[in-house]
This record gives C-alpha cells, structure tokens and sequence, in this order.
C-alpha cells in the first residue's frame, strides 16, 4: 500500500510501516491537509480537513466522513451541522446557506433532504 506519495507529506506516528495515531498529511495534488486520527493508513477517528473551498470537522471512518460533524463550504458560503455516512449528509442535520438566505433543519437521507424539516 502507498500511503504517501512524491510531494506528500506525512509527520506523525508510523507502527509496523503503517500511519496510526494522531498526525499530520498533505497531499500536494489535491491541495488537501488533513489532520486527525489514522488507522493503518486511513482516516479514522476525529479528523479536520480541508479542500477545494471545504473544511469538515469531524467524524472519520474508513477514510469517510461518518457520524457527527461540520462541513463547510466557504466558496458557496454555506454549512451542514449534523450527521453524516459514507460522506453523505445523513440523519438529523442543518443546512445554512448564508449567500442565498436559506435554512433547513430536519432529516437528510444519502445527501437529499427529508420532508419539510423546520
């Protein structure tokens, strides 16, 4: 498995040739920054990333963004608070859309609202 690539970056704790623990990585294609909790490699545990005008704070699993957390997009100047599985807004959340004066507060299944919500 090749974790980090040429122009990567890692700094945290290595077990067995494996990222594990809390750290540091940079990808240099993407542009993204991760930091948080690794588990052989993958992102898991309690994680920040940003990336392409995105920034979660949050839940990791399996390199996904899983359970509870934030994700903001500063580009379209919106944010969901709230659950989340396999990446997707899922569960009870609230989504602020600042530039276009929206809010909706309710259920999201697999990134599409649920009902009217509040």
């Amino acid at each position: 498995m090749e974790f980090v690539k040429v122009g990567d970056v890692y700094e945290g704790l290595w077990k067995n040739g494996m990222a594990i623990g809390k750290g540091v990585f940079m990808q240099n294609k993407s542009q993204s920054v991760y930091k948080g909790e690794f588990y052989d490699c993958v992102l898991h545990g309690f994680g920040q990333m940003t990336c392409n005008g995105l920034k979660y704070i949050g839940e990791f699993k399996k390199g996904l963004f899983e359970g509870f957390g934030k994700l903001e997009d500063m580009d379209a100047n919106s944010r969901y608070v709230g659950m989340f599985k396999e990446s997707k807004r899922h569960g009870q959340g609230i989504y602020m859309d600042q530039k276009n004066g929206l809010l909706f507060s309710g259920n999201w299944s697999m990134d599409k609202r649920m009902g009217p919500g509040k």
